[in-house]
C-alpha cells in the first residue's frame, strides 16, 4: 500500500487544467517534495489529497483510501499544515493546540507533555500565552506545524511549512518534520 497514489488525476476550474492525468506514488515513510511555479496545481493536489476539493476526473488515495468515496478515514490518518496559517485569532497557541490534539486520538494524559515538547522544539513556548492574532508571520507558521506534529498522523502534508519563517527557524521545521 501507499501513502499517497494518484491514478490519471485531473481537476478542472472551468475550461482551465489545474492538474491533467496526474500519476504517481508515494511510499510509507517517503518524503517527497513538489515543487512547480506558482500557479501549476500544487496547491490543487495538496487540497485534493486532504479532501477540501474533489476532483473533475481520476482516483487519489491516502493510506489506500480513497479521497471521494471515504473521505472522513482519509481525514482520520492525515494531517495537513496549510500555507496560509489558520488559527482562532484570539485563542492562544497553548490552547490551538490542545482543543487540536483533542480531536484526534491522541492519550489524554500525554497531550500536555506532548503539546509542550513540540511547542519548545518548535520555540513557541515563549509565545503560549500570547494572542494568535499577536504572533509573527513565522510563529503563525511554526504554529501550523505543530498542530500537525501533535497529531502524528499516518500521513503528514505541509504546504510551504518554512515561508515566512527565519532561517533557524527554518532548520527547526525540517528537522522535526523528517
Amino acid at each position: 500500500m501507499y501513502a499517497v497514489e494518484t491514478i490519471s488525476l485531473s481537476k478542472k476550474y472551468g475550461k482551465t487544467d489545474a492538474l491533467r492525468e496526474l500519476n504517481f506514488t508515494v511510499d510509507e515513510g517517503e518524503i517527497m517534495v513538489i515543487l512547480g511555479p506558482n500557479g501549476s496545481g500544487k496547491t490543487t493536489l495538496l487540497m485534493i489529497l486532504c479532501t477540501i476539493l474533489k476532483p473533475t476526473s481520476g482516483t487519489a488515495k491516502v493510506m489506500g483510501i480513497d479521497v471521494v468515496q471515504e473521505g472522513t478515514k482519509v481525514r482520520e490518518t492525515m494531517g495537513i499544515a496549510f500555507q496560509e496559517a489558520r488559527g482562532f485569532w484570539r485563542h492562544k497557541p497553548s490552547s490551538i493546540l490542545k482543543f487540536h490534539a483533542s480531536m484526534f486520538d491522541i492519550d489524554p494524559a500525554k497531550r500536555g507533555d506532548l503539546i509542550e515538547q513540540t511547542m519548545k522544539e518548535l520555540e513557541l513556548w515563549e509565545s503560549r500565552d500570547k494572542m494568535f492574532m499577536h504572533l509573527s508571520g513565522g510563529q503563525a507558521k511554526r504554529l501550523e506545524t505543530a498542530k500537525v506534529l501533535v497529531q502524528r498522523p499516518k500521513l503528514a502534508i505541509f504546504d510551504e511549512p518554512t515561508s515566512q519563517v527565519d532561517l533557524r527557524g527554518k532548520r527547526k521545521i525540517w528537522d522535526k518534520i523528517r
